[in-house]
């Protein structure tokens, strides 16, 4: 790499543009468009307000007063990307900006080893960076779904269809799919097919069997300006016997606004409890306080599994408790807490549509009112019967020589935190009695969040 301008003869001129709370040392000619090296790893110390230094394997090609865009896949060589950010949310504001304004996808921070690419999107998205960009909007409407698939998927569209309610006439603003028991299969193409052209995925999260799905209208991309996704795993088998525990979680930044949305598969059994508790306890001190890796696209989080061929990424991160501190978390599936009570009790009760009564027994609910796990969450009233054990196949509950209690295993929670602004409104919390291929009923809830609009970013 040359110390002058590969277009032009003149040398570099080396300035500094402030991107969030960050700054990038740039070529000041605006005709050149020389890759210049960023700061090296040893002026991280003339730095002492940075609480988030990334080194990256690569250099990014960079001209002023605009980022023009990555270099392609492996063009990224030796540099340290240097910044403060006191919280979480300037990070993720950063990292948005430096996406949008390299007519990328949104980038995407996962758990594992570092990998940069440009997007297929890049013409669509140069061409949408054309066009002055509209007001976010102020108000969302979320279709939330979680569903333990007992490792099978028969039948793919027609009961992805019943598990994405797409038998009715109403869209959302963003679907949330967490997927527990999860057979191989593409969760992302699958999905995508049924929303169809309107809707892209945003976010991801895989660990195995256990899977998070985040899909947005692609109208509001431009709003989502960064994303962040982490799994944390607690015990399990994977796919060897489909029953990997633990959470996989997805982080993003809609118009400055933290959402935070985590689906997690908890220690099985009545006898269980006080694991479950403790999981639920590592889940919320471990998430996203790892290092992260960057991707350009929901499609590369996979790829970044492969430690040999991909570059290494140092952080140096702020440990926060991203559960207490984001302004919304949604919280979804198969916590597997039980239903207290003798089977035949319990039986009585559902055939009288008692269910009402039945959720005074249920260990969550009891956990909750103690103030022992998700402190500060919200729940619907569970007025639909439980979801869990079925008979493969039917609508009875297990016929099997165990004869499983009925207890409502699938669950969603949510936050707002008490600082941000955002409102929450619950609109739906039902199961999906239609879906007859796995031992538990999907449960969905429709959730429209309000006053999205922010000037500045959370304090975390």
């Amino acid at each position: 790499m040359g110390n002058s301008c590969s277009r032009i003869q003149d040398p570099c001129v080396i300035a500094s543009v402030q991107l969030s709370k960050g700054k990038l040392p740039v070529c000041g000619n605006e005709h050149c468009g020389n890759i210049l090296p960023l700061i090296d790893e040893e002026s991280v110390d003339e730095y002492p307000g940075c609480q988030s230094t990334y080194l990256l394997d690569q250099t990014v090609n960079i001209t002023s007063p605009n980022i023009t865009g990555f270099e392609t896949e492996g063009a990224i060589n030796g540099s340290v990307l240097s910044f403060q950010a006191p919280n979480s949310l300037d990070m993720l504001s950063l990292i948005g900006l430096l996406s949008h304004k390299a007519a990328s996808s949104p980038l995407v921070i996962t758990d594992g080893n570092a990998m940069l690419h440009t997007s297929a999107e890049t013409g669509r998205s140069q061409q949408a960076d054309a066009n002055p960009m509209k007001k976010p909007h102020a108000e969302l409407q979320l279709y939330i779904v979680t569903w333990n698939m007992n490792g099978r998927l028969h039948e793919p569209e027609k009961n992805l269809s019943l598990l994405l309610g797409l038998d009715g006439p109403k869209r959302y603003d963003l679907y949330v799919i967490g997927l527990q028991e999860a057979p191989k299969f593409s969760g992302e193409e699958a999905i995508g097919k049924l929303l169809g052209d309107m809707y892209c995925c945003v976010g991801l999260s895989l660990m195995l069997s256990l899977q998070l799905y985040i899909f947005a209208k692609k109208s509001l991309r431009q709003y989502i300006t960064g994303t962040m996704a982490d799994k944390v795993g607690v015990g399990g088998l994977g796919h060897v016997v489909g029953r990997q525990k633990g959470a996989a979680a997805v982080l993003l930044a809609y118009n400055k606004v933290s959402l935070l949305f985590i689906t997690s598969h908890l220690a099985p059994h009545e006898d269980k409890f006080l694991e479950r508790n403790h999981q639920y306890e590592r889940i919320c001190k471990a998430v996203f306080t790892k290092s992260s890796d960057l991707c350009a696209s929901c499609k590369d989080l996979e790829s970044c599994k492969n430690v040999e061929a991909e570059p290494q990424l140092k952080a140096v991160r702020h440990v926060h408790n991203f559960v207490e501190e984001s302004d919304v978390v949604i919280w979804l599936g198969d916590l597997n807490y039980r239903v207290e009570m003798p089977r035949a009790n319990v039986g009585f009760l559902i055939s009288h549509n008692l269910e009402e009564v039945l959720w005074t027994e249920d260990q969550l609910h009891k956990a909750c009112g103690r103030g022992e796990v998700f402190t500060g969450f919200s729940e619907g009233p569970l007025l639909f019967p439980p979801t869990y054990k079925f008979d493969v196949g039917t609508d009875n509950y297990d016929s099997s020589a165990k004869e499983r209690t009925p207890s409502w295993t699938d669950r969603i929670l949510y936050k707002v935190n008490p600082a941000s602004p955002v409102k929450a409104d619950l609109v739906l919390y039902n199961s999906i009695r239609a879906v007859k291929t796995s031992d538990h009923k999907p449960v969905k809830a429709i959730l429209t969040l309000k006053n999205l609009l922010r000037s500045s970013s959370c304090a975390f």
